[in-house]
């Protein structure tokens, strides 16, 4: 919930709240309308899409949105510490680029 708008509540109807949808960047907070529905199919959608990008561009451009890169962050700090055999140097390509905003 603290990576989510303070009265945003899951259900179909948070399109304006969506990647490519918002009207600015401090709006977006999902990747999809899909990622809307559960808290659940926020987390999967995110990490299919950062599991899904080919290059550091990519990751790039998603990171200038800061509410999502909170919620990255977040995802990748909850990685590392259920999976201690995952470290800066085995992990997630999207994880290597994310500890060059990480200071």
């Amino acid at each position: 919930r603290e990576y989510n708008p303070p009265e945003f509540e899951y259900s179909t109807d948070a399109s304006h709240y969506v990647l490519g949808i918002a009207e600015n960047k401090d709006d977006v907070y999902f990747i999809s309308e899909y990622a809307t529905t559960t808290s659940f199919e926020d987390r999967a959608d995110l990490f299919e899409y950062l599991m899904s990008l080919e290059d550091k561009s990519e990751f790039d451009e998603l990171m200038q949105y800061p509410n999502l890169k909170k919620k990255i962050e977040f995802m990748s700090a909850c990685i590392m510490e259920a999976y201690p055999s995952v470290t800066e140097d085995n992990c997630f390509q999207w994880q290597k680029w994310l500890s060059t905003y990480i200071k």
